[in-house]
């Protein structure tokens, strides 16, 4: 296929025809599964395939890729195109031939140190969600599974089947890695995705680290935490995301300044007893 062009030809079909997309398919194997749909390889894109049962949540997330799309968001995955077939709604998007950052978790050593590779991942999050804030949207189900990581060592963020608009209630998300007001069925912020977040960095600073026993997140939800190290390079950044007001918690764009180096000398600027206002 011819990369730009021949991508623009698919999806102005898939725009006007509503065709099946089965001739776009290049793996019947699915790339990933979510709550609401699963994700296949196309020609040059992704393809994202949704239940019709689920055909609102689909229309919802196809509204949120757009309004980021056109506000050309840093380090979110871009929406290509959509279209209904038979049973199923599609979202198509544009195809990271990478790898997740639970595939990248996983391959960390237990002792290991955090690279400045792990850095500017963590920016590159920090990057994203402000993006996605400033439009008012909450990604809600921030996790290394939903971030993938791409041939320039980019992270971008994907699956917004759960995102809603700031202040809406209840988000349909893995509990594992939800914020206390998420699992009390309040009203969700930003500050949801921070903690979330928050998560995410404890995990790249520790392998194995969210291995909790089932239930842990309902002592979550009661303010407890699991132990972090003192000794971790962002552990403050951490506690900080992780507290238990929202209101608390910093905002994507300060853990992005406080986690950026100058001058791409990464690590320099992660510091201990952060203050946020």
């Amino acid at each position: 296929m011819q990369n730009n062009n021949s991508t623009s030809t698919i999806l102005s079909k898939l725009y006007s025809y509503q065709e099946d997309i089965q001739p776009y398919l290049i793996e019947k194997n699915s790339l990933g599964t979510g709550l609401f749909g699963s994700v296949y390889q196309g020609k040059g894109i992704a393809i994202k395939q949704i239940k019709a049962i689920e055909l609102n949540t689909g229309h919802q997330e196809k509204e949120i890729l757009a309004q980021l799309t056109n506000a050309d968001a840093k380090n979110v995955i871009n929406l290509l195109g959509y279209t209904t077939h038979d049973d199923y709604f599609y979202l198509i998007t544009e195809l990271v031939l990478g790898y997740t950052l639970q595939g990248f978790i996983k391959e960390l050593s237990e002792n290991h140190t955090l690279s400045s590779f792990s850095l500017n991942i963590m920016i590159g999050i920090a990057i994203g969600l402000k993006h996605i804030h400033k439009l008012g949207i909450v990604h809600g189900d921030i996790k290394p599974d939903n971030i993938l990581i791409d041939e320039k060592k980019q992270p971008k963020i994907c699956d917004f089947g759960s995102a809603i608009k700031e202040g809406m209630p209840r988000i349909n998300c893995a509990l594992s890695w939800a914020a206390p007001e998420v699992i009390s069925n309040q009203n969700i912020t930003s500050k949801a995705d921070i903690f979330s977040f928050g998560t995410v960095m404890a995990c790249m600073e520790k392998q194995g680290f969210y291995n909790h026993p089932i239930g842990f997140f309902a002592k979550i939800r009661d303010g407890e935490r699991l132990p972090i190290s003192p000794d971790w390079q962002t552990a403050d950044l951490i506690r900080d995301a992780w507290a238990q007001d929202p209101e608390q918690r910093p905002t994507a764009e300060t853990l992005e300044l406080k986690l950026a180096p100058p001058n791409n000398d990464c690590g320099q600027r992660v510091t201990k007893k952060a203050s946020y206002s």
